[in-house]
């Protein structure tokens, strides 16, 4: 035999180079496509089977994040992705480009805990998601350290006693995050807990509703 050198071969293309047409994601029909056992359907929705355009414009639960996110896309479903993307971002500034990234990305991720979590996806969290990535507006920016400013001291109970202090944010999109801590008189943390937004129209319901 011969000596050959070694060199790196992308199996996804027949002459071993890589290129952006075969570096695309398989997704679960293309999986299946390709004999690889496993369910063709959207992990999201569960009705049609997965491909790029159903997962990012086509699908129902994709659908309404577009629609519900601060883009307000309706998504046409005759389209393809590639079209559908191309004219979204034509008309958008970098902070609606950044939108659409995060949403994407996220979308990215609820997939990807529908297929190796096996969790149902709900557009709401997929939302709340992508309101985690956004940078504070100067506005928004201001509000917060005005907040700050104003918050009073924490103060220990007494001896023997511990105290438990909640607290909520509600964002423009009517979605909400909480948090608690448990302290005792002499500060020490005891317990602690927090939750990924839900939507809910009201702080106090929802400092409330972390007590459960």
């Amino acid at each position: 035999m011969s000596p050959m050198e070694d060199v790196l071969f992308w199996m996804g293309a027949n002459d071993g180079v890589y290129n952006a047409k075969t570096g695309y994601l398989f997704l679960q029909q293309k999986l299946h496509q390709r004999a690889v056992d496993v369910d063709p359907g959207c992990p999201i929705c569960r009705l049609k089977d997965e491909s790029i355009d159903h997962l990012l414009m086509r699908c129902d639960v994709v659908k309404a994040c577009w629609f519900d996110s601060r883009l307000g896309v309706r998504v046409d479903s005759q389209q393809r992705f590639p079209l559908f993307l191309q004219l979204l971002l034509r008309d958008l500034d970098d902070e609606g480009v950044a939108e659409v990234q995060s949403l994407l990305y996220a979308v990215w991720e609820a997939r990807n805990r529908a297929v190796f979590d096996e969790r149902r996806v709900d557009w709401r969290e997929v939302l709340a998601h992508v309101a985690s990535f956004r940078v504070p507006t100067v506005e928004e920016a201001q509000t917060m350290v005005a907040s700050a400013a104003t918050v009073r001291r924490w103060v220990r109970p007494a001896r023997g006693i511990v105290k438990i202090n909640v607290d909520a944010e509600v964002g423009r999109d009517k979605l909400a995050g909480y948090g608690m801590v448990e302290r005792d008189n002499n500060g020490e943390i005891m317990a602690s807990a927090s939750m990924y937004p839900i939507m809910v129209l009201s702080p106090t319901i929802r400092e409330a509703l972390s007590l459960r």
